[in-house]
């Protein structure tokens, strides 16, 4: 495998005969400020928005064709990886393989031919400012008390119980009691989606009884209270449904 080998969409791009010819410099996370400008103040005031501005992520390639005639194919295959991804649009690095960026938007430039054979091109990939850990989207069973050392993030959690009837679902994010009522044997939290639902998919946001920030998970603990872990009998989570174990770059 070639050391600046990358993974979109669920394939390398050697997978394709496609070899990134440098590692590509990886742009700094921009904050949206937005500035205001007062008469009668020096200098401009700056409200902080608590988002990111997307980066831009550009692999300079080329690939062979084993004749030359097989070049307008060999195009069509590349494109056809890019634009239509049979996996999650998820940029992953070779050499830096337990993260992965998220894939808004792909371009490409165009593609040259240089020799007979050989041919070049640019593909950018636009991307969330946060890199993720590929196994933040496992899930994982829940001690008592979760720490979460990266940035704010969106956890899905699944509540399970073989007495639903009746039930109610309280965990201690960031210091403050959040309640979810608990009407089937399992319940999902999707923070990030905002969206409770469950196991059958039937969605039952009104149980969720806090505003959706209130979930958010900063850089603090999530307690689970130790009665209701008996009651409920099992607390999973599942890190990302975005972002646990996510940081900016």
């Amino acid at each position: 495998m070639d050391k600046f080998d990358f993974t979109f969409g669920g394939r390398n791009a050697s997978e394709l005969g496609v070899k990134a010819t440098q590692r590509p410099n990886m742009p700094a996370a921009v904050k949206k400020i937005e500035e205001t400008n007062v008469a009668a103040m020096d200098g401009s005031y700056y409200l902080d928005q608590g988002t990111y501005e997307d980066i831009q992520v550009p692999y300079s390639c080329n690939f062979l064709v084993p004749d030359g005639t097989e070049w307008d194919e060999r195009v069509r295959e590349i494109k056809d990886w890019l634009f239509h991804p049979t996996g999650p649009s998820r940029l992953i690095k070779n050499d830096d393989p337990e993260y992965y960026l998220r894939v808004r938007k792909v371009e490409t430039s165009e593609f040259t031919r240089i020799y007979r054979r050989l041919a070049q091109f640019t593909v950018t990939f636009t991307c969330t400012a946060y890199q993720y850990l590929v196994r933040g989207g496992t899930r994982v069973p829940c001690p008592e008390v979760v720490n979460n050392q990266y940035e704010t993030a969106y956890p899905v959690f699944y509540v399970t119980t073989k007495y639903p009837k009746g039930n109610t679902a309280t965990i201690t994010v960031n210091g403050n009691a959040v309640t979810v009522q608990i009407t089937t044997p399992t319940t999902i939290i999707d923070v990030e989606r905002r969206m409770v639902y469950t196991g059958d998919y039937k969605i039952v946001n009104g149980n969720a009884t806090e505003t959706w920030t209130a979930w958010c998970w900063l850089r603090a603990q999530i307690r689970l209270n130790s009665a209701e872990r008996r009651t409920l009998q099992h607390w999973s989570m599942c890190p990302t449904g975005g972002a646990y174990d996510r940081s900016i770059f």
